[in-house]
């Protein structure tokens, strides 16, 4: 997570609440944030940063699916008390195409 961080360090005289700041240190600190925008656009690796996004996601949805598929299993609702497992198996939508081998 910490390579999306670049960490610019401050003199005591620069940034935060100090609102009279010289034309200098502001422009030192406009140069700070396009250097800090550099390193990110050439050091981070976008697709190890998914990767390990997903590493941590994966696991979690590994241990959502089983309450996920009880509810979709039990939780009659709407006009015919249909739970969604019996939506999926017998509704027809007029708008979206039904593929009659889906689910088994």
């Amino acid at each position: 997570m910490y390579e999306r961080v670049v960490i610019v360090r401050l003199e005591p005289h620069q940034g935060g609440t100090n609102i009279a700041m010289p034309p200098e240190v502001i422009q030192q600190l406009i140069d700070y944030g396009a250097e800090a925008g550099r390193k990110l656009v050439e050091d981070f690796d976008f697709d190890e940063n998914r990767w390990r996004r997903a590493l941590v996601l994966l696991p979690e949805i590994e241990k959502a699916l089983p309450r996920l598929r009880d509810a979709v299993r039990s939780s009659p609702a709407g006009p015919n008390n249909w739970t969604y497992e019996d939506l999926a198996l017998q509704h027809r939508s007029q708008f979206y195409p039904n593929d009659p081998a889906w689910p088994e």
